[in-house]
């Protein structure tokens, strides 16, 4: 995952640079997105924290991929320590109409630090693997050129449109290879659950098939060897 996140974070470094380079006091979105998974433990609460930039559009998507009912309860803190949003949420990755993941979208007006927590405590004896990515995209501002030879915001209107779009769609195909991801993962864990299931079932019929065989060969011995007047 951090390698196909460097790879992105990459190419929109090259595109806004390329953009960058282009215009004059043009304004072109950034875009910044981090993933994590992590394991949370039974009675346990754990928290992250994100700088945002102000006149930010975030979204927060998690899911749960393994451990118990799939559940875990998500907190959100505005920069105030002001609960943003709280919920005990519930996924289903094997129904094609359960909830495969959850999203949070909010609007940063100004800098600041938000807190999220995924809270297990409800849990006794069962962690949650939780896979999250916090997205937000801001506005940035070109550097200014040669002020003898300007360039139109009119000019390069086109190749400002083409990597907006381009830049949309990375992230496009970011967040659904991570979806895919999140569905691999659950079907990988049910797949191996079933294996296993299968090998001790199996064990347990070679065992009593042997048992069975081993049986009917010690009383067909015996009904043999007795004598003919006890038989």
């Amino acid at each position: 995952r951090q390698v196909s996140t460097q790879s992105t974070g990459v190419m929109k470094l090259f595109l806004l640079a390329f953009l960058l380079l282009s215009l004059i006091n043009v304004s072109t979105p950034l875009e910044y997105a981090h993933a994590l998974t992590l394991q949370v433990e039974p009675q346990v609460e754990e928290c992250f924290y994100e700088d945002i930039p102000a006149n930010s559009d975030v979204e927060l998507t998690l899911t749960v991929i393994r451990g118990g009912l799939l559940d875990i309860r998500l907190r959100i803190e505005g920069p105030d320590g002001s609960v943003m949003y709280e919920d005990l949420l519930f996924f289903d990755h094997e129904s094609a109409n359960g909830k495969q993941d959850h999203t949070q979208s909010w609007k940063a007006n100004k800098d600041s630090t938000y807190k999220f927590c995924f809270d297990n405590k409800m849990s006794r004896y069962t962690a949650k693997v939780v896979d999250f990515e916090v997205y937000y995209h801001t506005q940035d501002t070109a550097i200014k050129g040669d002020k003898n030879e300007p360039a139109s915001a009119e000019d390069v209107k086109t190749i400002e449109t083409s990597v907006h779009r381009m830049t949309s769609s990375f992230d496009h195909v970011e967040r659904e290879l991570n979806y895919l991801k999140f569905r691999e993962s659950r079907h990988r864990e049910t797949a191996d659950s079933t294996a296993a299931r299968i090998f001790w079932y199996s064990l347990l019929e070679t065992f009593l098939l042997v048992s069975v065989s081993l049986s009917q060969a010690f009383y067909l011995k015996r009904a043999f060897d007795m004598k003919p007047g006890r038989a």
